[in-house]
C-alpha cells in the first residue's frame, strides 16, 4: 500500500494569537514551512484526512490548498 504525500496548504490565523495557533497547527499534524506573522499566514503541508483537524482549530480562520501556477516559457507562442 503507497502512502499518500502531504498536501500543500496555507492556513490563515489570527495574527493576535499567532504563536499559540502555529503550535497548535503542528499538533494537529501539520509540517509548518513558512511562519508569516505579520500577515497572519502559515504555509506548510498536512496529509488530506487531517485538513478538517486544523480546520478546527481555534484561531484558525481559513485553510487552503496552495496552488501551483505555471508560466510558459518567454519564447513560447502567445496562448
Amino acid at each position: 500500500m503507497n502512502a499518500v504525500p502531504p498536501v500543500p496548504v496555507v492556513v490563515a490565523v489570527d495574527p493576535q494569537r499567532f504563536a499559540e495557533v502555529v503550535q497548535a497547527l503542528r499538533q494537529a499534524g501539520m509540517e509548518v514551512e513558512a511562519e508569516h506573522s505579520a500577515i497572519g499566514s502559515v504555509t506548510g503541508r498536512v496529509p488530506e484526512h487531517r485538513l478538517p483537524a486544523l480546520q478546527a482549530v481555534d484561531g484558525v480562520v481559513a485553510v487552503e490548498r496552495e496552488r501551483g501556477y505555471r508560466i510558459p516559457p518567454p519564447e513560447s507562442p502567445i496562448q
